[in-house]
């Protein structure tokens, strides 16, 4: 069942408050890390199947020219690699698209199979291979360098404090955003009480000055949960 958005009033106008930064202070309840993947992977460089038909009236079936013999090797290792700076993946995907079944069940982690058989129809599936930006190592460095601010975070529960701490502590990358290993730490907050903190890519903020997010990435790293107040108790 979805969740239901919750949402706080105001006791001065009446207006909605919908996340941490419109209360004044905040008491942490509780916080905690996410497991990360072993792999991270940044936006998607390519998408490709793994074979290929070849000639207009002889045809046949061959394998896809763009898979080195090095990657097919690895395929049959593992059905999600790293190499040379880019994290390769198996994933199913849909017959004349570069939709994968994978791109459902990550946007969808609850579903059912019927769920997607209901969303998607009677779509038909071939072996390819997706190809991302691996941050694994860049993701990590930045994770060690923010040790503390984490740990800090981590020492506020239980405590009343001002919201604006919680965010005087965040990272904040003022330098024009060009390039996609520059990170900062942000607050999502998918509903009232309840926040994630993530890396993020500040190639995101560039993207959507262009118009476009192919560079965007963002990685939920740590969650936390508060009481919103106005006055200390």
């Amino acid at each position: 069942m979805e969740e239901k958005i919750k949402y706080a009033t105001c006791p001065c106008c009446d207006s909605e408050i919908k996340w941490i930064k419109q209360f004044p202070l905040a008491q942490i309840i509780s916080f905690e890390h996410t497991t990360l993947p072993n792999l991270i992977r940044g936006p998607i460089e390519d998408t490709f199947p793994l074979q290929v038909t070849q000639g207009k009236f002889r045809k046949k079936i061959i394998q896809n020219p763009q898979v080195s013999k090095e990657i097919m090797q690895r395929l049959a290792q593992s059905n999600e690699f790293s190499y040379q700076g880019r994290v390769y993946k198996m994933v199913n995907l849909t017959i004349g698209r570069t939709y994968a079944k994978e791109d459902f069940f990550e946007c969808n982690p609850n579903a059912s199979r019927e769920d997607f058989e209901d969303s998607v129809g009677s779509w038909e599936f071939k072996q390819g291979i997706r190809v991302y930006t691996d941050l694994t190592n860049d993701v990590n460095k930045f994770l060690t360098e923010q040790e503390r601010t984490l740990k800090t975070l981590e020492e506020m529960v239980g405590k009343i404090i001002p919201t604006k701490d919680i965010f005087n502590l965040l990272q904040v990358n003022n330098k024009y955003p060009t390039d996609l290993r520059e990170f900062s730490l942000s607050i999502d907050e998918p509903n009232l009480g309840k926040c994630v903190l993530n890396v993020e890519s500040a190639r995101d903020q560039a993207d959507i000055h262009l118009g476009y997010g192919p560079g965007a990435f963002s990685l939920g790293v740590a969650k936390f949960v508060y009481k919103g107040l106005f006055r200390e108790r």
